[in-house]
């Protein structure tokens, strides 16, 4: 089963290529994202491949979450230096 931080590059749990999360840019987090859940919801994976998926979109959730977090803060940052 691949660690939360790395991405499977083709099926589920394929690891030829892993990309650590914090690797990618935001846009790159939130399209994976959308393509975890989009596989999460085919009911044909196995209960392992579930939970991989499971994990990795539970850290990219939370890695879109803080970069817009910090999105805002320097939005705020910004706006209360002018």
């Amino acid at each position: 089963m691949p660690n939360k931080n790395t991405r499977p590059a083709q099926g589920p749990l394929s690891t030829a290529e892993v990309v650590p999360v914090n690797a990618l840019t935001f846009e790159q987090a939130y399209a994976e994202l959308a393509v975890v859940v989009e596989q999460l919801e085919d009911a044909s994976l196995t209960l392992e491949e579930s939970l991989a998926l499971h994990a990795r979109g539970r850290a990219l959730a939370t890695y879109c979450a803080t970069k817009l977090d910090e999105a805002d803060l320097r939005v705020k940052q910004l706006s209360a230096n002018e």
